[in-house]
């Protein structure tokens, strides 16, 4: 029986840290965003508007591609994240969907 409330217990505590390192991952007030991405986001609302995506569209295809987005400092990772259908660019859309 004790073996049981200390496993439980374990299970409850693991639950919360994994809760709550996903929280705080995932939130980005603007103090804790990365340079870069203060960069992007002129207005500091947290997402790329329309607007802040067609200056990041330096040859106006539509689309921001890798070579675009890296001359802006977003790094190759969070291109691939945002890069939801792996076509190596990324729409409106995709951004919209990362909530980027």
């Amino acid at each position: 029986m004790k073996i049981a409330k200390v496993l439980a217990l374990l299970i409850l505590l693991a639950g919360i840290g994994y809760y709550s390192f996903n929280y705080f991952k995932n939130s980005s007030p603007q103090s804790q965003q990365a340079d870069w991405y203060k960069k992007i986001d002129k207005d500091g609302d947290g997402k790329l508007s329309a607007a802040e995506f067609k200056a990041m569209d330096t040859n106006g295809d539509g689309v921001i591609s890798q070579q675009e987005a890296e001359a802006y400092g977003v790094p190759a990772s969070e291109f691939k994240r945002w890069d939801k259908n792996g076509d190596g660019s990324l729409s409106q859309e995709e951004l919209n969907t990362c909530g980027c």
